[in-house]
């Protein structure tokens, strides 16, 4: 007995350990910063070493058949070995006779993980396509297998995701390569049962980020982009050379090249496959459902939290609506601005105009978000923009709804800015307790569209409460400014979204031109007296914030980067005189060197350079603000301040 233990044992003294030099040697090569020569003889003596590594490999796959622990171990350590040999570089020619053996292994427990390793590695060669014919029978006949199919069907009834993981693994990295192929074999019965699978894998039940992985899996395991192998599937049944075009009666195809398919068989894998991606979408949509309500009281606050934009499914309540509307706002960007047959119908009477107004706000909220998705077919269906907005603007003070909604509407007034502007007067009434900042840039964006002097009434509506506010906040904060800089720094933030909304969409930097005839007309609008006031207002609350918060490098950057929307733009009914501008730069970098006033010079000179009217200005402020940083940069106390 000890005889025959010492033989049975024996083997593993000798291979094991050969089997883990094996394993590491073309790692370590692939892994190693060899240059020249030495490069070249390594590789060579690789290569030559393959024919004895496959033929042993190949033996030991062969020979031990047993399911005692060292033949498992023995088995496991071969094909982790060749999936070591297959990354290096082995040639197909010299693999194709061990994947039987391996294919072999991928439905036993013990070497199933081992096995998948091996046959993803396989698939997954650069120049594997050239032999797809023989390589997809094979891999065909293992992932349809009864015993894959009943491994599928056992993990969803058991709602186990683990122990269908690397099948699904396999059969994605399978579509990923082989998807012209599943397109033009589309009628074959073991690609039929493939799809079948591969929809049971999306459908794969559980919630997203608390039970389950595997319908990610399906999509973004390997590539890491979701509905990865669905999209391949359907660009290859839309590519001409793959699926041949047929003309309307089907009686002639087009003339590229393609393969060798009749056309009746072209018009049965466009109506199958019609029928496979519609249920693929019903799918998706029923997997992208919120819980039930009853459940998802039961999740605790941070869970549920959590699951927001990952939810499950419920039938017969608002859950159906939700999910549809969510996966209709997610192909926008597909969808072509003339489409006139579906999404009136959406934006009309028959969805929107009957969607709740109150409560339901998980439903409401994807309803608005799917408004600022569609922006750009407002634009080319102008008479559904105002209906959008009725459903949208009242959420605008709701607490839940109140991001999505100004994002939204922002989104819409961006696009829609020149259908909006019969409507400025009643925009610029919006009451605004929450995101006000989204609002007023989304409203200034419609003022933007209209001529310079029909701006000025509709600006003064939106900037009349601020302007008070700050002149206020000025008042009390010169005798403390700590206690009002928080107010003045988000007064200066709405002030740079109006800024920015008034900005052409194009954001071209506009240079001045003395002689520019247009610029001139435009600054025409600037001697009138409520624009005057304005100006004049805006520029004594700059000289006080500069002066009251100088040190204050939060307070500083906020004024700065209002200041340099007007700069940027000219003419800009929020821009600061050239003449009041730069002397606060000039004076405010002396009292405090806060590196935001140098970015405003620069403005300026990039503006007023060309300018021979300011050269002397511009002079005089670039020796200032040289002296003063020079002077911070020798004295050994004073510091320079981001």
């Amino acid at each position: 007995m000890t005889v025959a233990a010492q033989n049975q044992s024996q083997p593993l003294f000798i291979e094991l350990p050969l089997l883990e030099f094996l394993t590491v040697v073309p790692e370590e090569v692939l892994r190693a910063d060899l240059i020249g020569e030495r490069k070249a003889k390594v590789n060579q003596e690789l290569i030559d070493s393959i024919p004895r590594v496959i033929s042993m490999l190949g033996t030991l796959l062969s020979t031990h058949h047993g399911n005692s622990e060292r033949d498992i171990i023995l088995k496991q350590k071969c094909l982790r070995c060749l999936q070591s040999w297959i990354q290096y570089g082995v040639p197909f020619e010299m693999l194709h006779l061990l994947i039987d053996h391996v294919i072999t292994l991928f439905p036993i427990e013990s070497t199933n993980d081992a096995a998948t390793e091996v046959l993803v590695e396989f698939i997954s060669l650069p120049r594997i396509t050239y032999y797809q014919n023989t390589i997809c029978e094979k891999m065909l006949q293992c992932m349809t297998s009864d015993w894959s199919k009943a491994q599928i069907t056992k993990a969803i009834n058991d709602g186990d995701e683990l122990s269908a993981r690397n099948l699904c693994r396999l059969m994605t990295t399978f579509g990923d390569n082989f998807n012209n192929y599943v397109a033009m074999n589309f009628l074959r019965q073991d690609i039929v049962v493939y799809l079948e699978m591969m929809l049971m894998f999306a459908g794969f039940p559980g919630y997203f980020g608390q039970d389950q992985e595997i319908s990610f899996l399906t999509f973004i395991y390997i590539s890491e982009m979701p509905l990865q192998f669905w999209f391949l599937l359907q660009e290859s049944l839309c590519d001409p050379e793959v699926i041949p075009v047929t003309s309307n009666n089907d009686s002639s195809v087009s003339d590229v090249q393609t393969p060798n398919i009749s056309p009746t068989n072209v018009q049965q894998i466009r109506e199958s496959s019609m029928v496979i991606f519609r249920r693929l979408i019903e799918i998706l949509r029923y997997k992208v459902q919120y819980p039930p309500d009853s459940e998802w009281a039961e999740w605790t606050k941070e869970f549920a939290i959590s699951q927001i934009n990952t939810p499950g499914r419920d039938q017969n309540q608002w859950q159906d609506l939700e999910s549809t509307l969510f996966c209709i706002k997610s192909i926008a960007e597909a969808v072509e601005s003339s489409e006139i047959i579906y999404l009136p119908r959406l934006f009309g009477s028959e969805v929107y105009g009957i969607l709740p107004v109150q409560g339901h706000t998980k439903l409401r909220n994807t309803a608005l978000s799917l408004i600022g998705s569609y922006a750009d077919w407002f634009k080319s269906n102008p008479r559904f923009v105002l209906p959008a907005l009725n459903y949208l603007i009242p959420a605008l003070s709701d607490i839940e709804l109140a991001l999505t909604a100004a994002t939204a509407f922002k989104e819409v007034c961006d696009v829609c800015r020149d259908s909006l502007i019969s409507g400025i007067e009643d925009l610029v009434k919006i009451y605004i307790p929450r995101e006000k900042q989204k609002v007023i840039e989304s409203i200034a964006d419609v003022i933007q569209a209209l001529p310079p002097e029909k701006m000025i009434q509709p600006l003064l509506s939106i900037l009349s409460d601020i302007i008070q506010t700050m002149e206020e906040v000025v008042l009390h904060g010169k005798q403390n400014p700590l206690q009002f800089r928080e107010i003045i720094i988000t007064q200066l933030e709405y002030l740079t979204c109006c800024g920015r909304g008034i900005q052409p969409p194009d954001e071209n930097l506009i240079v001045i031109d003395e002689n520019d005839l247009e610029i001139k007309q435009n600054l025409a609008v600037f001697d009138s007296i409520p624009v005057q006031n304005l100006i004049s207002t805006l520029s004594e609350i700059t000289r006080n914030i500069a002066e009251i918060w100088y040190q204050d490098s939060e307070v500083i950057e906020c004024l700065c980067k209002f200041l340099n929307i007007g700069i940027r733009i000219t003419p800009n009914l929020l821009s600061m005189p050239f003449e009041v501008i730069v002397p606060i730069i000039k004076i405010s970098f002396q009292r405090y060197s806060h590196a935001n006033w140098l970015e405003t010079a620069v403005q300026i000179m990039t503006v007023y350079g060309s300018s021979s009217k300011h050269g002397v200005s511009l002079l005089d402020m670039l020796i200032s603000l040289t002296s003063t940083t020079i002077q911070n940069v020798r004295n050994k106390d004073g510091k320079f301040f981001n």
